[in-house]
């Protein structure tokens, strides 16, 4: 009985204390990725798409009346100011369709490489697979940064011509309106 005991209680800690062996470069590769992930998610959680929005609706109520009631009416000087104003509509275009979309693939590709983590410190990942997967989160990661960065291009576009060209797009159309004769 002396000799069982001790020799079960050496038995229960090399059984208890082998853990998988982690491969603690692969579990910072992944920890890397979603810093990665965690940066791309908070920019786009900080724009205010309820801003962009209602920018938005005021652009497209400039561009529809311009193009409308005053294309004919336009001095060369003006036009020109205008292109540029109305090169917004891509970045609007473009935040609009990608917006959504971004926070989702974030949001997933975030929940991957969690669960990815999990799996590795589990022991459930074999080595040969282990790369395989960190090269496509790493690919996945590489795409998300470049609509990301994009996107953030198209908020700043919009941020910064809207609120520089706005005043000069609203004055021209009111002195418009003011200069139209009544119907």
């Amino acid at each position: 009985m002396k000799i069982i005991a001790p020799m079960c209680i050496r038995i229960s800690l090399f059984l208890f204390s082998c853990k998988p062996d982690l491969p603690e470069a692969k579990v910072n590769a992944v920890d890397s990725l979603v810093s990665r992930i965690d940066s791309i998610h908070n920019q786009i959680a900080d724009y205010d798409s309820s801003a962009i929005a209602e920018t938005a609706t005021q652009f497209y109520t400039n561009y529809n009346y311009i193009t409308s009631e005053m294309k004919d009416t336009i001095e060369r000087e003006t036009a020109i100011k205008l292109s540029r104003y109305f090169s917004l509509k891509k970045a609007f275009n473009f935040f609009n369709q990608n917006y959504s979309e971004s926070k989702e693939q974030v949001l997933e590709e975030k929940k991957q490489l969690n669960d990815l983590k999990q799996d590795i410190e589990n022991g459930l990942v074999e080595e040969k697979q282990l790369d395989n997967y960190l090269e496509l989160e790493k690919d996945n990661l590489y795409l998300i940064e470049g609509r990301a960065t994009t996107l953030n291009n198209a908020v700043h576009s919009i941020n910064t011509m809207f609120t520089e060209m706005h005043p000069m797009v609203d004055s021209l159309i009111t002195a418009f309106k003011e200069g139209k004769p009544n119907d």
